[in-house]
């Protein structure tokens, strides 16, 4: 199942940096500036593409978490990642309507090209302050999640193929009821048939005898 939940974000983060890029040029030109009213401009069309972005990504995470094919700590994970493109969105709106100077906070540095083109550059991070051992460590703790992850998935599928079984079972059961059904319909109609051949025999001969008598 392919999964672009961290392109999609990578791609949030690339249009965070040039909005702030593009702010901090407006920012230090004059409104009589004629290209103040082209950043400003462009900076809105960024925005309003961040955001939708930023609720895609909200939507995107939300089913993904109902789903089965991620671990707990991955789901927490991108949780904490959407907040933090949240609060920056906040910090931006900020900065386009405030004055030149960055609201508190805002760090320019987690917009880096290597931050927009490396969705696991904190995993990176986190094994460059490690030793061998605890790299080796991190790695059987990410191995013994996806194993989880995948082991609940097993169990869903063994669900399922269970509840395929049993409803197959349950139309083969049915099909038999209605196979006597139709016997017996069958042979009901046969009886009824039978009887009314019957009872014409009966009533032809009492017809016949009638007929004998009135002639003596």
């Amino acid at each position: 199942m392919p999964d672009s939940w961290h392109t999609d974000h990578a791609a949030a983060l690339s249009v965070a940096q040039r909005i702030g890029e593009t702010v901090e040029k407006r920012n230090n030109i004059s409104r009589l500036d004629s290209q103040y009213s082209k950043y400003d401009n462009e900076i809105r069309v960024k925005m309003k593409e961040f955001a939708n972005v930023v609720s895609d990504l909200r939507r995107t995470h939300i089913k993904n978490s109902q789903s089965f094919y991620l671990t707990r700590s991955e789901v927490d994970r991108r949780q904490g990642m959407l907040e933090e493109l949240q609060t920056k969105e906040k910090q931006l709106e900020q900065l386009i309507n405030g004055n030149s100077t960055r609201p508190s906070g805002f760090d320019y540095d987690q917009f880096s090209a290597r931050s927009s083109a490396n969705p696991w550059a904190d995993e990176e991070d986190i094994a460059n302050n490690m030793d061998v051992s605890e790299i080796r460590q991190h790695q059987q703790t990410l191995v013994r999640e996806q194993d989880d992850g995948l082991g609940i998935l097993s169990q869903v599928i063994q669900r399922q193929k269970n509840m395929a079984v049993d409803i197959g079972n349950e139309i083969d059961r049915q099909d038999g009821l209605l196979d006597d059904i139709q016997e017996n319909v069958d042979r009901t109609d046969s009886r009824v048939r039978e009887e009314t051949q019957h009872v014409r025999t009966i009533t032809l001969k009492e017809n016949r005898g009638n007929c004998g008598t009135l002639v003596y």
